[in-house]
């Protein structure tokens, strides 16, 4: 089982997921299975973007930005790996302590977070460049096409050629409610 807080470098750092990440950078793995980078890339479709020396990959997405391929947890909070580890231990199944987890790999040391500034950075960057940047936000689409409240009788969708949607009384002046 590959478990653990390991050290990963970027492949593709011109990539905006990820954007702002260090040269180097720490990500929580906890699994029992194993992808091969070979494998990965014999793909044309898929595309390595970071990986680590000690347990491979860690991020790989496809060639259309459309799919994404996280190997590690950047999810895990400070504590998941010990409470893991803790339970794997009462279930007698003799685990080996997570790798550069624990301070000087004593089970019995409070761990550090050493990863969660680029966790973040990684749910920030595909939030903000693959979802939010290139979801078409035409409110007439969204069912803004009428309404009746607040004393305005209709309301006019106009979305201009570069998709740009506006909304507008049209029973008063035709004055912007929205910009």
């Amino acid at each position: 089982k590959a478990s653990g807080v390991f050290e990963h470098y970027l492949v593709k750092p011109q990539s905006p997921l990820v954007r702002g990440f260090d040269d180097r950078f720490y990500a929580v793995h906890s699994r029992n299975t194993d992808v091969r980078r070979e494998d990965v890339e014999a793909e044309p479709q898929l595309e390595v973007v970071a990986v680590s020396d000690e347990v491979g990959l860690y991020i790989v997405k496809s060639t259309d930005s459309r799919r994404f391929f996280v190997f590690g947890h950047p999810e895990y909070d400070t504590d998941t790996l010990r409470l893991e580890y803790e339970r794997d231990v009462k279930r007698g199944l003799n685990p080996e302590v997570p790798a550069h987890y624990f301070p000087g790999d004593d089970p019995t040391a409070e761990p550090r977070n050493v990863w969660r500034s680029q966790a973040q950075l990684l749910y920030t960057n595909w939030l903000n460049y693959y979802v939010y940047q290139t979801t078409p936000y035409d409110l007439a689409r969204a069912g803004y096409g009428c309404c009746c409240a607040g004393g305005v009788t209709s309301v006019d969708i106009r979305t201009d050629e570069r998709g740009f949607s506006d909304i507008y009384k049209s029973s008063v002046d035709n004055l912007p409610l929205l910009a």
